[in-house]
């Protein structure tokens, strides 16, 4: 879903005498964050009240900030280098997990209790109802339209009759604008047009529009300009 994002290189600076994070984008403009590690002092603790009050054994836990993005430069003042320690790419994360696996602390819980500290977790688990553009505080301007290549990953198939086509490695595809559509329902709604279809796919013909939507055999309601589809009910992915 991120290769969606209209990335640039960006600067992140971990300021750890003031606690904030800081955004520095590729035309200079500066953006404060929470800070990353205030954050995860604050999950550890929570996680640890959830162990307690549940009655399970308090047990290690080892925590990083995980850095997704391979364009962002990550910068900290001298005096705090030991935030590397816990600020990683995510390159690293197979890396330190498998160290942590092979580490030699006790075991505190047998695989019983293991698996019944993963029953309660997902039963208390609550979705958070928050919008992905309100969260990364992102526009709908920052989402790329198109269809994407699965073998090169170009945003931007071309569309001939009856399949995909990429223009930079010419790969040819019948079905990739299924992905391109899930991506849509997840990203701004679960029901489309063919209008808004046209324009995420960046399509020109309404016709092969409606093609495409008759193709996927989906419910719909409404008729002409107003018919609305039901992306929740697509079978292929």
């Amino acid at each position: 879903m991120c290769l969606r994002l209209k990335t640039f290189q960006v600067r992140f600076t971990f300021d750890h005498d003031f606690k904030q994070l800081i955004q520095t984008t590729h035309n200079g403009k500066e953006r404060a964050y929470s800070y990353p590690l205030t954050q995860l002092k604050r999950q550890e603790q929570q996680l640890k009240r959830w162990l307690e009050k549940h009655r399970f054994k308090q047990m290690p836990i080892t925590s990083y900030v995980v850095v997704s993005n391979p364009q962002s430069i990550i910068r900290t003042s001298k005096k705090s280098l030991h935030i590397s320690q816990q600020v990683i790419r995510k390159e690293e994360l197979l890396e330190k997990l498998f160290l942590l696996e092979k580490s030699k602390s006790p075991e505190i819980l047998n695989s019983r209790g293991m698996k019944k500290a993963a029953r309660s977790l997902l039963k208390g688990h609550l979705k958070q109802d928050q919008s992905i553009f309100e969260k990364f505080q992102l526009t709908k301007n920052d989402i790329r339209k198109g269809v994407m290549c699965s073998s090169c990953k170009c945003i931007g198939m071309k569309r001939y009759h009856g399949y995909w086509a990429c223009p930079v490695c010419k790969m040819k595809s019948k079905l990739a604008h299924l992905q391109a559509i899930n991506e849509y329902r997840l990203l701004f709604n679960p029901t489309i047009t063919n209008s808004q279809l046209r324009d995420f796919l960046n399509l020109q013909s309404a016709d092969t529009a409606k093609r495409l939507l008759k193709s996927m055999d989906i419910p719909y309601v409404g008729e002409n300009k107003g018919r609305k589809y039901d992306l929740t009910k697509i079978r292929e992915f």
